[in-house]
């Protein structure tokens, strides 16, 4: 009896006798013997009577349906020796291994997703796939609208250890069946199948992005449709069945005749009586094509060009007195320019003063001092909004100066003068560049506290005329209607304002630094101001940088989610000049500049679809986000760098900030 209960305890495969009621009987044709199933004739030794084991509610069971099964002793076999004297322990149905390992992955992904199957183990919608003696895929399939065959689905496909030995068994109607918790191990990767429409689509992408001449996106969609068209009408038509197979072979074929041409050719240019003769060849046909075509074309290039000659010398002399005209205009513009400068300073500087003076009124909202103020604006006519009078309750950092002294550049001008403001202060011109784009594509901006303090101002030298506003956090907010309001004042907040003025005047851009995420409860409010800067109410000239560094406020309430939504970023402060900061107390410091906002690059749709695709492959972030990326790096695109280039080169830097990021949540 101790032999039977071991023999009993092991794993054996068979039938049921007929459909459960819910129970039925299951005649044994198999043993799992190391990993292989082995048949016998007769299991009635371990499983007396008769090789057979009850199965007291096994409803699921079909007729011809393999199973898996374990027994344990029947506990009522004491009433009559007859009857079975095992009882079903555990079962499971089985599915059915097919062997790819000579082949390779490519011709299991071909034969299951393309080609398909006719039938897989019974009752079974799985099938596993032997991809070499150590690796296997488990994939389900489904019936195919066409062609009826069984078909697996393309996206991820999950690999798992193998254990090789279920091919050294038996069969069980001409196919491999599993052992179960044996044949299939433990989990190790996965990887996406793709049709051969898709794949051929990834293809053409790659080889336009390395290939000037490779084909147009117009041209691969024309590719992939003329393929689909033929693929469908081979399934759909009995008389093109011959086609199918001519499809399948001739493309073989076509290219084995290819390739021997050009190997032909080839090796016969390497011989050196074939190589010599074709440059004699070559050599002589030059020599007559310009002994006979050079005088017939000079001669016609003279006389059509005759007339255009004598007109070329007329315009030639007009153009010289068009250029002493234009270096005249050119001179007195340039006074002009000059005095306009100096007036606007010196007007701005004046107007500053007086805005002061008129905020340090005692009571700047009685009557008098109002109506002094209106008296101002009107004497001054279309330009009395410049009569501003400073809040002086305001503290310095969280005041908006509508009348910045900056000078207005366009965007060349401002990378110029981007990668000067780099070099002198000691900081990474890619990581300027990259905190210019984060901001600039209308995503929050998150910095290292030490790191905001250096780069903050130094970009605001160069883009907002020095001026920015910060605003400090704390644990008062609490939900997004606290950053417009103060929530003890009731006072508009230096966002608030920003964004007002960011609406009023949108010829130039205004930055926000929002100072300390790490003292606020950040999950109760931050999604909603993501998201309110993502919609499009929010200012596209108003860019919203962000300070963070341990402690947290509360390690329960962060935002985990955060580096997917936002752009973190931890610039290297490893070369700064710390002399360079003080230069703005010296006489030959840099005149700040502004800017402005009348400039939209040229977009790329294709080039952005590819790039958005490209990224959700790669990486699990917003794509708007991504969008907004793309719109601001276009700026930076010229010749043959491409915004994708751009995004590609500061990829690390986004990285390193996402690693900063994850690192102070987890640590």
């Amino acid at each position: 009896m101790e032999v039977q209960v071991f023999m009993a305890n092991g794993l054996y495969l068979g039938y049921s006798d007929y459909l459960p009621n819910p129970y039925t009987r299951i005649t044994c044709v198999a043993r799992a013997v190391a990993g292989k199933w082995r048949r016998a004739e007769d299991f009635s030794a371990d499983l007396p009577p008769f090789g057979k084991v009850f199965a007291v509610s096994l409803s699921w069971l079909q007729l011809n349906q393999p199973v898996a099964i374990t027994a344990v002793l029947n506990p009522r076999t004491s009433l009559d020796e007859n009857k079975d004297q095992f009882i079903v322990d555990q079962a499971k149905p089985l599915r059915q291994v097919v062997d790819f390992r000579k082949r390779g992955m490519e011709a299991a992904r071909a034969a299951l997703l393309e080609k398909g199957v006719v039938r897989v183990a019974p009752r079974s919608s799985e099938l596993i796939a032997a991809i070499s003696d150590t690796q296997c895929a488990v994939v389900t399939l489904t019936e195919h609208p066409v062609s009826g065959r069984l078909v697996a689905p393309s996206g991820a496909i999950k690999l798992f250890k193998l254990n090789p030995e279920v091919f050294s068994g038996d069969k069980f109607d001409d196919q491999f069946l599993e052992i179960p918790g044996v044949t299939v191990g433990e989990f190790q990767e996965e990887i996406h199948w793709q049709m051969d429409q898709d794949l051929l689509d990834t293809v053409l992408k790659r080889l336009k992005k390395v290939d000037e001449v490779g084909p147009s996106k117009t041209e691969r969609e024309r590719i992939i449709s003329v393929l689909n068209r033929a693929s469908a009408l081979a399934q759909e038509q009995p008389e093109w069945d011959s086609l199918n197979e001519w499809l399948e072979s001739y493309s073989a074929r076509a290219q084995d005749h290819l390739n021997s041409a050009k190997e032909v050719a080839l090796a016969l240019s390497e011989l050196a009586p074939v190589r010599d003769e074709l440059e004699l060849i070559r050599a002589r046909a030059v020599v007559e094509l310009r002994s006979d075509l050079e005088p017939v074309v000079r001669a016609e290039i003279e006389n059509d060009l005759s007339e255009l000659y004598d007109k070329w010398d007329t315009v030639e002399q007009e153009v010289e007195k068009e250029k002493t005209k234009l270096g005249e205009a050119l001179n007195e513009y340039e006074d002009v320019s000059k005095t306009l400068t100096t007036f606007r300073r010196q007007l701005f500087t004046e107007v500053a003063e007086l805005n002061g003076a008129l905020g340090d009124i005692r009571e700047p909202d009685c009557e008098s001092s109002q109506g002094l103020v209106e008296r101002l604006k009107e004497s001054l006519g279309s330009s009395g909004a410049l009569i501003q009078p400073v809040n002086q309750t305001l503290p310095p950092w969280a005041r908006v100066d509508q009348l910045t002294m900056g000078q207005p550049i366009d965007f060349k001008t401002f990378t110029e003068r981007l990668s000067v403001d780099a070099r002198r202060t000691g900081l990474n011109i890619e990581d300027l560049s990259a905190l210019d784009i984060a901001l600039r594509s209308g995503a929050l901006t998150i910095l290292p506290q030490a790191a905001a303090e250096i780069v903050v101002p130094a970009y605001a030298n160069s883009a907002a005329g020095g001026e920015f506003v910060r605003q400090p956090l704390g644990p008062a907010i609490l939900s997004l209607d606290d950053l417009w309001t103060e929530p003890v004042r009731g006072a508009l907040t230096a966002f608030a304002r920003s964004w007002n003025a960011a609406i009023k005047n949108s010829e130039r851009f205004y930055l926000v630094w929002l100072d300390g995420l790490q003292r606020t409860p950040m999950d109760v409010w931050l999604p909603s101001l993501i998201g309110v800067l993502a919609s499009q109410h929010r200012p596209k000239n108003l860019l919203v940088a962000a300070s963070l560094d341990a402690p947290l406020l509360d390690r329960d309430r962060f935002f985990p989610n955060l580096d997917k939504v936002a752009v973190p970023l931890d610039p290297s402060l490893k070369g700064l000049r710390p002399a360079s900061f003080l230069t703005g107390h010296n006489k030959t410091a840099h005149q700040n500049t502004v800017l402005t906002t009348d400039q939209s690059p040229e977009i790329d749709g294709a080039d952005l679809l590819d790039y958005l695709d490209d990224v959700q492959v790669e990486k699990d972030s917003a794509t708007s986000l991504e969008a907004g990326m793309f719109r601001a790096a276009c700026h930076y695109a010229e010749g043959n760098t491409s915004a994708a280039d751009i995004l590609m080169r500061i990829a690390v830097l986004r990285d390193n900030g996402r690693s900063w990021l994850k690192s102070l949540f987890e640590n």
